[in-house]
């Protein structure tokens, strides 16, 4: 997330994949993307890159490399769920009693951003329960 012009956009995207079978470890595979050198016209409205944030003009390779060093440090907390929570917290794009919309396969919810609980999980108020959504996508914000 970045501040322009008053307000947050994200600047870049994480995917998290698990396969989980009963019996064997589980396994996670996490990507994430950063808006580089894309135009306004590339993105949604919500989104910026860093060029139009008024990066520096890094190349790819400066970027590609400080984003290494970032996670190889993020990485000495492998494992330490309550560092994740609470650094990540105040990094979200949403803010509290903001409607959001999130699917989940084929199931729509809609409600009232909550924040995160303990676990990282987001928390969605709607019809009076509140939902804890470990997985799925935010698809309206």
């Amino acid at each position: 997330m970045v501040e322009v012009g008053g307000g947050r956009k994200k600047i870049g995207g994480v995917l998290i994949e698990a396969l989980v079978r009963p019996g064997e470890r589980n396994l996670g595979l996490i990507g994430f993307g950063v808006n580089l050198f894309h135009a306004t016209d590339d993105l949604p409205d919500t989104a910026t890159s860093l060029h139009l944030a008024g990066g520096d003009g890094a190349s790819l390779a400066d970027v590609t490399w400080d984003l290494v060093t970032g996670v190889e440090a993020e990485l000495a907390h492998l494992g330490d769920l309550a560092y994740a929570v609470e650094s990540y917290r105040p990094l979200s794009i949403h803010h509290p009693g903001e409607r959001i919309v999130c699917r989940f396969g084929e199931t729509v919810i809609e409600g009232a951003f909550a924040g995160f609980d303990e676990s990282g999980r987001l928390l969605l108020d709607s019809d009076g329960r509140r939902i804890p959504v470990a997985a799925g996508e935010v698809i309206e914000g």
